[in-house]
Order: C-alpha cells, then sequence, then structure tokens
C-alpha cells in the first residue's frame, strides 16, 4: 500500500498517514488540509513521520540538494550584480526583496560560506562557481 500525504494548506510540511485518520507523528491539524498519494514537491517532509523512510530520505536529499543549486544560483547573481556596482538597494529591488529580506539573506549566506565580509563572501561564491564550471 502507497503512502498517503496530508498537508495543511496553510502549513509547510507534509504529513504521512498512519492508519485511519492519525499521522504517524501524531499531530493534529486543524483547518483546511488535503490527502494525496504523491508529495508535493514544495513543502517539506515531516521528521515524525519520516524519521527512517527510505522515500522519506531519499526525498529529503533531493530537496536539499535543489535547495542547495538554488542558493548557490543567487548568490553568484548577487555577486555578479554587486559586481557591477548595485547598490543594496538596487539588488533587494531586482529580486523583489525589502531591505531587511536582502540583509538576512546576505547574513546567511555569509554564514554558511564562514566569510567575515561580504568581500570574502564574494571571493568564496566565485571559487565555487569555478569549481561547478570545471
Amino acid at each position: 500500500m502507497s503512502t498517503l500525504y496530508v498537508y495543511s494548506l496553510r502549513g509547510r510540511r507534509t504529513h504521512a498517514a498512519g492508519d485511519g485518520t492519525n499521522l504517524r507523528c501524531g499531530a493534529i491539524l486543524t483547518g483546511r488540509f488535503l490527502v494525496t498519494t504523491a508529495p508535493p514537491s514544495d513543502r517539506g517532509l515531516c521528521p515524525g513521520c519520516f524519521p527512517a523512510s527510505t522515500e522519506g530520505r531519499a526525498r529529503a536529499e533531493r530537496l536539499a540538494q535543489r535547495a542547495t543549486a538554488r542558493r548557490r544560483e543567487r548568490d553568484s547573481r548577487i555577486v555578479a550584480l554587486l559586481i557591477t556596482g548595485a547598490t543594496d538597494k538596487a539588488v533587494g529591488r531586482h529580486f523583489g526583496w525589502a531591505t531587511r529580506t536582502w540583509v538576512r539573506n546576505i547574513n546567511d549566506a555569509m554564514h554558511r560560506a564562514d566569510a567575515r565580509t561580504r568581500f570574502q563572501w564574494g571571493y568564496l561564491v566565485g571559487l565555487a562557481d569555478r569549481r561547478n564550471d570545471s
């Protein structure tokens, strides 16, 4: 029998239905939800529902790889804009971000790269791009 995936129309996680209407993790969904046999691709899996599931681990790895690729692409585009002399405000507008979102994204990217300055972060992103192109 295939897994039934249950997700709230307002939540961010996908749960797995256990027996009957109970979820494997014991969570209770309030409000509107959808039950399907195919997991939605835009949501994470509930760690309580899929802790040892091979299917869950494989899907989580694929989602993580896609997210990493999207982050790398975005970081490269940001660095390219900064190299052209774009201001923080201009880069934020390019991505449709508010100033606070832009600052948070840069700080997160710098933290992931273990960079202390924007210059160092841009250098590390450039090195990673060259390694990926080779």
